[in-house]
């Protein structure tokens, strides 16, 4: 729940790796050997290309709901993150739109932004500011018309320069580390009536966004966070595009029911997309298809897995997998088959219809 509230604030097979804490983000900055001179520019496309696509913790979710009872460990909301290159004239910089949803389901959204990655050579440094809509409403669905955000205009839009978020790269880990200054980002919340100083911290890497996200009062009381200090786990979404075909008899079928009902296309992505499959008629059929990349061997490496679901048990009734980043991948139970391929062009993005 602390994370519907920073809403009203700001207006299963894998083995679980160790989880890291908040300390984890300062033990990485003062362990780190002071890098060579960077070219921040540089640095500033690098980010910008690893920064664009589709992110999901689909996993991290998964992890948590294995947790021994008693173990501690508060259970990470599942976050799917949409960040789109766009192009906004109005404010400049390398612009992406940003469209965050709970569960994967694109009718939560939780927190729609404008964020714009610059060059700081003060800071020494790559400062992302984040720019609010004044009209949510007519912007919600601006990642289908991207152009349009080209016409929006300042006044369009809300600035908090003190919440901006300063990247640097850290060449020993390979990634983007970055923090808002300490005190510096106090908002208002309406629901408490009172000031909240809220801090962000963020890894970014080419598939990998870990994010941890606080809030607290003057006090210093915790009004939202997670209580461990683990971030929310996110990793690059690939789409992939396919069919399925189900026997009109169900996993009963005998071998002389040769009738299939065929879906095409259906879009799945490799953080856990789950797509119901229905009959002609739009009935459910009680079985559902998701792609999931998962960790095995303690975490030490990887397989993605195609699982036919149960919908009434939530549980796999079987599955296939292949190697983390295979390209196509199917399965043949005889009474139903299926076969996926990623989405040709760019699989960072949920195709459109058509596509």
């Amino acid at each position: 729940m602390w994370f519907l509230g920073l809403v009203a604030l700001l207006a299963g097979c894998a083995t679980a790796p160790s989880q890291p804490k908040a300390s984890d983000f300062a033990q990485v900055e003062a362990a780190s050997p002071a890098p060579a001179p960077l070219d921040l520019d540089a640095n500033l496309a690098r980010l910008s290309e690893w920064f664009a696509g589709e992110w999901d913790n689909f996993e991290q979710v998964q992890r948590d709901a294995e947790a021994p009872r008693g173990s501690g460990v508060t259970p990470h909301e599942r976050i799917h993150a949409l960040f789109l290159p766009v192009s906004v004239p109005a404010i400049g910089g390398a612009v992406f739109y940003a469209r965050q949803t709970l569960d994967d389901d694109p009718a939560r959204v939780f927190r729609l932004r404008l964020y714009r990655f610059t060059v700081d050579h003060k800071a020494d440094a790559i400062r992302l500011d984040q720019y609010s809509f004044n009209d949510e409403k007519a912007w919600n669905e601006a990642h289908r018309y991207p152009d349009r955000l080209a016409t929006l205009t300042s006044a369009q839009l809300r600035y908090a320069p003190d919440c901006a978020v300063y990247f640097k790269y850290d060449a020993s880990a390979d990634e983007f580390v970055g923090s808002t200054r300490p005190g510096a980002c106090i908002v208002g919340s309406e629901r408490l009536s009172k000031a909240v100083v809220v801090e962000d911290r963020i890894q970014l890497g080419e598939d990998k966004l870990w994010i941890l996200s606080t809030a607290k009062d003057q006090s210093g009381r915790m009004i939202y966070g997670n209580a461990e200090g683990v971030p929310h786990q996110q990793r690059k979404v690939r789409y992939f595009s396919g069919w399925v075909a189900i026997n009109t008899a169900g996993a009963s079928a005998r071998p002389e029911d040769r009738a299939f009902h065929t879906i095409t296309p259906v879009i799945l992505h490799s953080e856990g997309r789950r797509v119901p499959i229905t009959w002609a008629d739009g009935r459910r059929s009680g079985y559902s298809v998701q792609l999931a990349r998962l960790s095995v061997d303690a975490g030490s490496s990887q397989v993605l897995t195609l699982k036919v679901l149960d919908d009434a048990t939530g549980l796999p009734v079987s599955y296939s997998w292949s190697g983390p980043e295979s390209r196509r991948i199917g399965i043949n139970l005889r009474w139903f088959q299926s076969d996926f391929s990623e989405v040709e062009g760019d699989s960072r993005f949920e195709p459109g219809p058509g596509s």
